[in-house]
């Protein structure tokens, strides 16, 4: 399979957003009409990418037993996503996470082919309607 050039970058910038961005939680106290207890809440402070939440959605874990905090409730490992992001980057989807990651890819590249398309019709647009330009 032939991986187009803008889906290979589009790959690309998902590497790197992946990579620099993980669900960071921390804790703070309660509100003030929970006041005078010590009780704190958590509060998330930075997402993973939200196409990376899909991801992990689309693919739960297989476990049987109840959840442990340290145990993920997905079968998505990031390492292996960033991976198969580098394999798409390098034109390549052989790999079962490139062939999973590589419909978010498509999706991402056509949501920005749209929104280009959109702002070069409206700069077309504009400068017909302001100098009298006929094609």
């Amino acid at each position: 399979m032939t991986v187009p050039l803008l889906h290979q970058l589009i790959a690309e910038q998902m590497r790197h957003e992946l990579a620099s961005t993980r669900l960071e939680v921390v804790l703070v106290p309660s509100p003030v009409e929970h006041w005078p207890t010590d009780r704190q809440r958590r509060v998330v402070c930075e997402r993973n990418p939200a196409w990376y939440r899909e991801l992990c959605r689309q693919y739960p874990s297989r476990r049987t037993r109840p959840r442990r905090r340290a145990k993920p409730d997905t079968a998505i490992k990031r390492a292996h996503t960033l991976r198969a992001l580098a394999e798409i980057q390098d034109g390549r989807v052989e790999s079962e996470y490139a062939q999973r990651v590589y419909p978010f890819v498509e999706k991402a590249a056509a949501e920005y082919a749209a929104t280009f398309a959109r702002k070069q019709g409206q700069k077309e647009h504009r400068y017909a309607h302001h100098h009298n330009y006929s094609p």
